[in-house]
């Protein structure tokens, strides 16, 4: 575990009353944290990078924590420091780049505030990229696009030291890395990373499927279209994220990731896993195993599952199964609301919350039925409805 991620939350909880279920609220929102820093980790992010885009999600966990009880009157807070405008490199031409799909075994992107598109067309890898995006051909095959780290500057006037000694100084960082951020994502690129405004798109051809592997600091990811190959990864900071592809096609293993940012996915795939600290999560597809963890976004799945894992702390639940086959679904929430719509009646059901209620409509509950559910809350309500 990293020690600075636990006393980010800690200081976070400073001043909330102890409660069951706010202790629940904490211990999840700590094992997210850490998971999602860890993956940032393993995905080539830099510690304080990390560290600032853990930081920048628990933004959404103001809304989630102002109705609790207080144990004293919260500090005021400090005014924000102005900032030191940071000069705008030379622009880059926009410039085009043709590969041939034999040659390219995988595609590994890394950009920092850069949106991309990638469609379906042609014969050939096309890029098409305007800014500061940079790219290369490794020995494997491995085709390699990426930006300048904006690390030093999108972390400019943040102490560490002093962001985790004290919740006012804590605030402040939030604020800055706010400030930074947003500058990032309104596509004022020059003034973060040193150059101007940066954009990718890839056309793919219909018959090439590699392995993909996209992360983004602060741009938006818009895939229409083309299959992946046995691995797809994708993963953002702050941007939305959105996947259109042919549902009748099964992608062998998924990874989404996002800090703050929406996901949309229109997909299939025989192994699923989504993770979201504030951003909402739909998934409209097929999937043999879902697994899916949101700390305060809402979920929303639809399709036909065979086994999945959804993970919630204070955003809603919401499952609608497409047939009544064999299927397992577990659901957890500690203050959202988790609803069930199944295309059948029977179910095998195991229903628990602390305070919330549980109501279910149009099944039967039966000992033994090819869709079984298991849903647990601590004060959010349970439904569950089918088609009888």
């Amino acid at each position: 575990m990293n020690t600075k991620v636990t006393q980010m939350i800690e200081l976070l909880f400073r001043d909330v009353q102890e409660s069951d279920e706010v202790q629940a609220l904490r211990e999840e929102v700590l094992n997210n944290c850490q998971d999602r820093f860890e993956d940032l980790i393993r995905g080539g992010l830099r510690e304080e990078e990390a560290l600032a885009a853990v930081m920048e999600s628990l933004k959404g966990m103001e809304d989630v924590l102002k109705d609790y009880p207080r144990k004293e009157a919260a500090s005021p807070e400090k005014d924000v420091r102005k900032e030191t405008p940071i000069p705008e490199a030379q622009s880059e031409q926009p410039e085009n780049a043709v590969f041939q799909p034999e040659n390219v075994k995988a595609i590994h992107v890394q950009l920092t505030g850069c949106d991309l598109e990638v469609t379906t067309g042609g014969n050939e890898v096309l890029l098409e990229k305007q800014g500061a995006v940079h790219y290369g051909m490794e020995t494997d095959g491995t085709l390699r696009i990426w930006q300048e780290r904006v690390a030093a500057n999108v972390f400019k006037g943040i102490s560490w030291e002093e962001s985790i000694s004290s919740f006012e100084h804590f605030g402040d960082a939030m604020n800055r890395l706010a400030q930074n951020v947003s500058q990032l994502i309104s596509g004022k690129i020059g003034e973060i990373s040193g150059t101007q405004e940066a954009r990718l798109t890839m056309r793919l051809p219909e018959s090439f499927h590699p392995e993909v592997s996209i992360r983004t600091m602060g741009g938006d990811i818009r895939w229409i279209g083309p299959v992946p190959g046995s691995r797809f990864i994708l993963g953002t900071t702050s941007g939305d994220m959105t996947v259109q592809i042919d549902r009748d096609t099964l992608v062998n293993e998924v990874e989404i990731s996002s800090t703050s940012g929406d996901a949309e996915l229109h997909m299939s795939a025989e192994t699923v896993r989504v993770a979201t600290v504030s951003g909402d999560i739909s998934w409209d597809g097929d999937a043999g195993v879902l697994e899916m963890n949101s700390t305060s976004g809402d979920t929303e799945v639809k399709g036909r599952i065979r086994m999945a894992s959804l993970k919630t702390t204070s955003g809603d639940l919401d499952l609608e199964l497409e047939d009544d086959q064999t299927a397992e679904i577990k659901a957890d929430t500690v203050s959202g609301d988790i609803h069930v719509r199944m295309a059948g009646s029977e179910v095998q059901a195991k229903l628990k919350t602390v305070s919330g209620e549980i109501r279910t409509h149009g099944i039967d509950l039966v000992e033994e039925a090819p869709i079984q559910i298991e849903a647990n809350t601590i004060s959010g309500n349970l439904k569950i409805s089918g088609e009888k």
